[in-house]
Protein backbone atom coordinates (compact mmCIF):
# COMPACT_ATOMS: atom_id res chain seq x y z
CA UNK A 1 0.00 0.00 0.00
CA UNK A 2 1.44 3.14 -1.01
CA UNK A 3 -1.08 5.84 -0.13
CA UNK A 4 -4.45 5.54 2.26
CA UNK A 5 -6.96 8.69 2.90
CA UNK A 6 -10.17 8.94 5.46
CA UNK A 7 -13.25 10.12 4.02
CA UNK A 8 -14.67 13.50 5.73
CA UNK A 9 -16.75 11.50 7.66
CA UNK A 10 -14.49 9.22 8.77
CA UNK A 11 -16.52 6.21 7.80
CA UNK A 12 -14.76 5.26 4.36
CA UNK A 13 -11.13 4.59 4.25
CA UNK A 14 -9.44 4.26 0.15
CA UNK A 15 -6.10 2.93 -0.17
CA UNK A 16 -4.10 3.02 -3.47
CA UNK A 17 -0.97 -0.35 -3.97
CA UNK A 18 1.53 -1.75 -6.09
CA UNK A 19 -0.97 -3.58 -7.28
CA UNK A 20 -2.68 -0.70 -9.32
CA UNK A 21 -5.70 -1.35 -7.51
CA UNK A 22 -8.17 1.49 -5.31
CA UNK A 23 -9.71 -0.01 -2.67
CA UNK A 24 -12.51 1.43 -0.27
CA UNK A 25 -12.73 -0.22 3.41
CA UNK A 26 -15.59 0.64 5.48
CA UNK A 27 -14.46 1.18 9.17
CA UNK A 28 -14.20 1.40 12.00
CA UNK A 29 -15.18 -2.77 11.02
CA UNK A 30 -12.27 -2.57 7.99
CA UNK A 31 -14.85 -4.66 5.83
CA UNK A 32 -13.98 -4.48 2.10
CA UNK A 33 -16.51 -2.17 -0.11
CA UNK A 34 -14.93 -2.28 -3.53
CA UNK A 35 -11.99 -2.58 -5.40
CA UNK A 36 -11.48 -0.38 -8.65
CA UNK A 37 -9.05 -0.64 -11.88
CA UNK A 38 -8.17 0.89 -14.74
CA UNK A 39 -4.94 2.43 -13.87
CA UNK A 40 -1.57 0.13 -15.12
CA UNK A 41 0.99 0.70 -12.72
CA UNK A 42 1.54 1.86 -9.01
CA UNK A 43 -1.08 3.80 -7.18
CA UNK A 44 1.11 6.75 -5.44
CA UNK A 45 -1.42 9.12 -4.46
CA UNK A 46 -5.56 9.07 -3.37
CA UNK A 47 -7.45 11.58 -1.75
CA UNK A 48 -11.70 12.72 -1.40
CA UNK A 49 -13.25 15.29 -2.85
CA UNK A 50 -14.77 17.51 -0.53
CA UNK A 51 -18.44 15.81 -0.43
CA UNK A 52 -17.21 11.93 -0.24
CA UNK A 53 -18.94 11.43 -2.81
CA UNK A 54 -16.35 11.08 -5.34
CA UNK A 55 -12.45 10.14 -4.75
CA UNK A 56 -9.36 10.41 -7.09
CA UNK A 57 -6.34 8.47 -7.34
CA UNK A 58 -2.83 9.31 -8.86
CA UNK A 59 -0.62 6.74 -10.70
CA UNK A 60 2.76 6.18 -12.41
CA UNK A 61 1.22 5.43 -15.50
CA UNK A 62 0.97 9.18 -15.39
CA UNK A 63 -2.85 9.29 -15.54
CA UNK A 64 -5.03 11.15 -12.70
CA UNK A 65 -8.23 9.17 -12.13
CA UNK A 66 -11.77 10.47 -10.48
CA UNK A 67 -14.16 7.79 -8.83
CA UNK A 68 -17.34 7.68 -7.95
CA UNK A 69 -17.44 6.43 -4.40
CA UNK A 70 -19.86 3.13 -3.13
CA UNK A 71 -23.58 4.78 -2.52
CA UNK A 72 -24.01 4.33 1.52
CA UNK A 73 -26.79 2.24 2.61
CA UNK A 74 -29.44 3.36 5.13
CA UNK A 75 -29.56 1.63 8.63
CA UNK A 76 -32.86 -0.50 7.75
CA UNK A 77 -30.81 -1.60 4.24
CA UNK A 78 -27.71 -2.56 5.76
CA UNK A 79 -29.93 -4.52 8.77
CA UNK A 80 -31.75 -6.41 5.71
CA UNK A 81 -28.41 -7.29 3.85
CA UNK A 82 -27.36 -8.73 7.56
CA UNK A 83 -30.48 -11.04 7.44
CA UNK A 84 -29.56 -12.40 3.84
CA UNK A 85 -27.59 -15.33 3.65
CA UNK A 86 -24.13 -15.14 2.15
CA UNK A 87 -21.83 -17.34 1.28
CA UNK A 88 -18.97 -14.78 0.03
CA UNK A 89 -17.89 -11.26 1.79
CA UNK A 90 -15.15 -10.75 -1.34
CA UNK A 91 -15.47 -6.81 -2.04
CA UNK A 92 -16.81 -5.82 -5.15
CA UNK A 93 -14.68 -5.60 -7.94
CA UNK A 94 -15.25 -3.50 -10.28
CA UNK A 95 -13.37 -3.32 -13.81
CA UNK A 96 -13.41 -0.25 -16.65
CA UNK A 97 -15.39 -0.73 -19.72
CA UNK A 98 -12.75 -2.38 -22.38
CA UNK A 99 -11.52 1.56 -23.79
CA UNK A 100 -11.64 3.11 -20.71
CA UNK A 101 -7.63 3.54 -21.08
CA UNK A 102 -7.79 5.32 -24.36
CA UNK A 103 -10.25 8.33 -22.40
CA UNK A 104 -9.28 11.86 -22.96
CA UNK A 105 -9.20 14.08 -19.88
CA UNK A 106 -12.73 14.34 -18.77
CA UNK A 107 -14.29 12.17 -21.17
CA UNK A 108 -17.00 9.87 -19.18
CA UNK A 109 -17.61 6.68 -20.53
CA UNK A 110 -21.48 6.27 -21.18
CA UNK A 111 -21.54 2.96 -22.50
CA UNK A 112 -21.17 1.33 -18.99
CA UNK A 113 -23.04 2.76 -16.17
CA UNK A 114 -21.81 0.32 -13.65
CA UNK A 115 -18.16 1.63 -13.82
CA UNK A 116 -17.37 4.07 -11.33
CA UNK A 117 -14.99 6.12 -13.71
CA UNK A 118 -15.89 9.24 -13.65
CA UNK A 119 -13.47 11.04 -15.67
CA UNK A 120 -9.50 11.00 -16.56
CA UNK A 121 -6.99 13.33 -16.77
CA UNK A 122 -3.59 13.02 -18.89
CA UNK A 123 -1.04 15.57 -19.29
CA UNK A 124 1.79 14.74 -17.06
CA UNK A 125 5.00 13.66 -18.12
CA UNK A 126 6.47 11.73 -15.42
CA UNK A 127 4.83 9.86 -12.74
CA UNK A 128 1.94 11.25 -10.41
CA UNK A 129 3.20 10.78 -6.51
CA UNK A 130 0.88 13.78 -4.75
CA UNK A 131 -2.61 14.54 -4.98
CA UNK A 132 -4.46 17.51 -2.87
CA UNK A 133 -8.12 19.06 -3.15
CA UNK A 134 -9.51 21.68 -0.99
CA UNK A 135 -12.32 21.32 1.40
CA UNK A 136 -14.05 24.23 0.63
CA UNK A 137 -14.53 26.38 -2.72
CA UNK A 138 -14.17 25.56 -6.15
CA UNK A 139 -14.42 21.90 -7.06
CA UNK A 140 -10.22 21.58 -7.83
CA UNK A 141 -7.88 19.09 -7.97
CA UNK A 142 -4.14 19.52 -7.81
CA UNK A 143 -1.80 17.23 -8.70
CA UNK A 144 2.58 16.75 -8.32
CA UNK A 145 4.74 14.87 -10.57
CA UNK A 146 8.54 14.14 -10.90
CA UNK A 147 7.92 16.05 -13.95
CA UNK A 148 8.55 18.93 -12.02
CA UNK A 149 5.25 20.53 -12.23
CA UNK A 150 1.82 20.50 -10.64
CA UNK A 151 -1.20 21.05 -12.43
CA UNK A 152 -4.41 22.18 -11.60
CA UNK A 153 -7.56 20.92 -12.73
CA UNK A 154 -10.93 21.97 -12.72
CA UNK A 155 -13.45 19.07 -11.91
CA UNK A 156 -16.40 21.46 -13.22
CA UNK A 157 -14.98 21.73 -16.39
CA UNK A 158 -13.25 18.84 -16.26
CA UNK A 159 -10.04 20.46 -18.03
CA UNK A 160 -6.82 21.45 -16.99
CA UNK A 161 -6.66 25.01 -15.57
CA UNK A 162 -3.29 25.91 -15.20
CA UNK A 163 -0.06 24.27 -15.22
CA UNK A 164 3.25 25.33 -12.92
CA UNK A 165 6.78 24.57 -13.33
CA UNK A 166 8.57 23.97 -9.95
CA UNK A 167 11.53 22.88 -11.59
CA UNK A 168 12.34 20.60 -9.42
CA UNK A 169 9.65 16.69 -8.79
CA UNK A 170 7.08 17.79 -6.17
CA UNK A 171 7.51 15.71 -2.41
CA UNK A 172 5.03 16.86 -0.85
CA UNK A 173 1.15 19.57 -1.03
CA UNK A 174 -1.63 20.28 0.25
CA UNK A 175 -4.28 23.29 0.66
CA UNK A 176 -5.20 25.51 3.63
CA UNK A 177 -8.28 24.93 5.37
CA UNK A 178 -9.98 27.67 3.77
CA UNK A 179 -8.92 26.37 0.54
CA UNK A 180 -7.06 29.89 -0.33
CA UNK A 181 -3.27 29.13 -0.48
CA UNK A 182 -1.98 25.66 -1.72
CA UNK A 183 1.86 24.94 0.13
CA UNK A 184 3.97 22.91 -1.77
CA UNK A 185 7.49 21.30 -1.07
CA UNK A 186 10.26 20.50 -3.66
CA UNK A 187 13.35 18.34 -3.64
CA UNK A 188 15.37 20.50 -2.34
CA UNK A 189 14.74 20.33 1.43
CA UNK A 190 14.13 23.61 3.62
CA UNK A 191 12.36 25.67 0.61
CA UNK A 192 8.47 25.00 0.89
CA UNK A 193 6.54 27.31 -1.46
CA UNK A 194 3.18 28.83 -0.69
CA UNK A 195 0.86 29.50 -3.73
CA UNK A 196 -0.88 32.56 -2.92
CA UNK A 197 -3.20 33.07 -5.99
CA UNK A 198 -3.64 30.00 -8.71
CA UNK A 199 -4.48 32.56 -11.51
CA UNK A 200 -1.62 35.19 -10.98
CA UNK A 201 0.72 32.28 -9.85
CA UNK A 202 2.09 34.29 -7.15
CA UNK A 203 4.67 32.24 -4.99
CA UNK A 204 6.18 32.84 -1.90
CA UNK A 205 8.95 30.84 -0.37
CA UNK A 206 9.14 30.41 2.91
CA UNK A 207 12.84 30.87 4.14
CA UNK A 208 14.55 27.53 6.12
CA UNK A 209 17.74 25.77 5.96
CA UNK A 210 16.47 22.37 6.98
CA UNK A 211 19.38 22.16 9.39
CA UNK A 212 22.10 23.25 6.60
CA UNK A 213 22.85 26.63 8.72
CA UNK A 214 24.00 24.33 11.80
CA UNK A 215 25.84 21.76 9.81
CA UNK A 216 27.53 24.82 7.90
CA UNK A 217 28.38 26.89 11.19
CA UNK A 218 30.01 23.60 12.58
CA UNK A 219 31.88 21.99 8.83
CA UNK A 220 35.20 22.81 10.59
CA UNK A 221 34.61 20.22 13.35
CA UNK A 222 31.65 18.04 12.11
CA UNK A 223 31.05 15.00 10.12
CA UNK A 224 27.11 15.18 9.12
CA UNK A 225 25.72 11.35 8.19
CA UNK A 226 22.42 10.82 6.69
CA UNK A 227 20.62 8.74 3.64
CA UNK A 228 20.22 10.99 0.80
CA UNK A 229 18.49 11.06 -2.45
CA UNK A 230 19.89 11.35 -5.80
CA UNK A 231 17.75 14.15 -6.83
CA UNK A 232 18.51 16.13 -4.00
CA UNK A 233 22.26 17.03 -5.57
CA UNK A 234 20.59 19.58 -7.00
CA UNK A 235 22.02 21.75 -9.82
CA UNK A 236 21.18 24.68 -8.17
CA UNK A 237 18.85 26.65 -5.21
CA UNK A 238 16.81 29.65 -5.00
CA UNK A 239 18.56 31.32 -2.23
CA UNK A 240 21.54 31.00 0.45
CA UNK A 241 20.57 30.29 4.01
CA UNK A 242 24.03 30.02 5.60
CA UNK A 243 27.19 31.08 4.88
CA UNK A 244 29.56 28.77 6.17
CA UNK A 245 32.87 29.36 7.07
CA UNK A 246 33.29 32.14 4.54
CA UNK A 247 37.24 32.27 4.47
CA UNK A 248 37.59 29.40 6.63
CA UNK A 249 39.48 28.66 9.91
CA UNK A 250 37.39 31.61 12.48
CA UNK A 251 36.13 34.13 9.87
Amino acid sequence: VYAFAWSRDGKTLVTGAADATVRLWEMPSGTPLATYKGHTAVVHAVTWMSDSKSLASASSDKTIRVWKAPEKKSAAGKKADDEKPSSDTAPSETKPAADTTKKVAGKKDAKDPSDPLIQEFKGHAGPVTLLASPSVGPKLLVSGSTDKTIKVWNLTSNKLATTIDIGYPIQALTWSPDGKVLALEPTTAGQPILLRSLDTLEQRPLPGSGGANDIASSAKSTVIMCLHRPERLVDRVRYVTSPGFLGGNDE
